[in-house]
C-alpha cells in the first residue's frame, strides 16, 4: 500500500503539493474515457488511475473538456473539524480521504471479500475502485467506530491495509477538503447511491427467493437457508449504515425499512408454507 503522503523508495511520487488538487471524474468509464484522454495532454494534468487526476494548474481547456462531466475536488487541508463544530455539518468544512485501489484479473472471491470489507467501512463509492471516506478525531473515532460490545466499522487506514494484505494495488490520499461547488451534492447522491446499491442486491435476491418460496418442488429447508443468509446479510448492511449514517448525517431509515419489510414478508410466507 502506498501511503501517499509519504511515498516509498522507487514509488511514483502522486503527493497533492501546493494549490493542486485531486480530482475524481464520477462519470461511467465509456463517458469519461474521451475527456480523460484529452486530460493527460493538457499542462499541469497527472493521471494516477482511470478516472482519478492530480491537477496542479487549471486551463481553459480544462474547464472546457470538464463542463458536463460531475467530479469531486479535493485539497490538502491540515484541519480535521469536530463533527460537532462544524456548521450544518456542511461537506465543505469536514476532512476525507480517498482510496483508490485495483487488482490484475481480480477473482471472484476478491470481489467478495472486496464487498464485504466495503460494508464493514464508513466507505462511500465514488466511482469504479475510488472510495471516501470521512476523517475523524481520535474522540469521535472511538465513539463512532469503536463502541464497546459491537463490530468495529474500518477507517481508512484500516480499510487501506486490508485491500493491500488483499494483492490490491492502494493509494491512499487524507486530510482532504472539498474545493469545488458541486462537491456537497455530488458527495450525498454518493452516500444515497452506495445505501441503494447495498440494499438492491439484497432486494433482488429477496424477490428470487419469493419465487423460490412459491414453487413447492424447492425444499422448506432450502428457501430457510437462503432467508437466513439473506437476513444476516441485512443486519450486516443495517449496522453499517445505523453507524455511517450518522457520521455523513443521512438518515437511511426510509430505505432500510423498505428491505426491511420485504424480508418479514418473505419470512411469513416460508412460515404459511411450513
Amino acid at each position: 500500500m502506498s501511503e501517499v503522503d509519504s511515498p516509498a523508495r522507487d514509488e511514483v511520487d502522486y503527493r497533492i503539493r501546493g494549490h493542486s488538487e485531486l480530482v475524481v471524474l464520477l462519470g461511467s468509464p465509456e463517458g469519461i474515457r474521451a475527456v480523460s484522454k484529452k486530460l493527460v495532454l493538457l499542462d499541469g494534468v497527472s493521471r494516477v488511475r482511470r478516472g482519478v487526476f492530480i491537477v496542479s494548474s487549471h486551463s481553459s481547456d480544462y474547464f472546457s473538456l470538464l463542463e458536463d462531466i460531475p467530479r469531486v475536488s479535493l485539497v490538502k487541508t491540515r484541519e480535521i473539524p469536530a463533527t460537532h463544530t462544524q456548521q450544518e455539518d456542511s461537506p465543505v468544512a469536514r476532512a476525507y480521504s480517498i482510496i483508490s485501489y485495483s487488482f490484475k484479473d481480480p477473482t471472484s472471491k476478491q470481489k467478495k471479500r472486496v464487498e464485504r470489507l466495503v460494508r464493514r467501512s464508513t466507505s462511500i463509492r465514488l466511482r469504479p475502485g475510488v472510495l471516501i471516506l470521512p476523517v475523524l478525531r481520535a474522540k469521535e473515532k472511538r465513539r463512532l467506530l469503536d463502541s464497546e460490545g459491537t463490530p468495529s466499522l474500518l477507517d481508512s487506514r484500516k480499510l487501506a491495509a486490508e485491500l493491500d494484505s488483499m494483492g490490491g494495488s492502494v493509494l491512499r490520499w487524507s486530510r482532504l477538503r472539498l474545493s469545488n461547488q458541486d462537491g456537497p451534492a455530488l458527495i450525498k447522491q454518493a452516500v444515497e447511491r452506495t445505501l441503494s446499491g447495498d440494499l438492491s442486491q439484497i432486494e433482488y435476491k429477496l424477490r428470487d427467493l419469493r419465487e423460490s418460496v412459491r414453487d413447492s418442488e424447492t425444499p422448506t429447508r432450502t428457501v430457510s437457508m437462503r432467508y437466513r443468509l439473506l437476513a444476516r446479510r441485512f443486519r450486516e448492511v443495517k449496522f453499517k449504515w445505523e453507524r455511517a449514517g450518522k457520521i455523513w448525517r443521512y438518515n437511511p431509515s426510509k430505505r432500510l425499512k423498505r428491505t426491511h419489510n420485504m424480508l418479514l414478508s418473505v419470512r411469513r410466507a416460508i412460515e404459511t408454507r411450513s
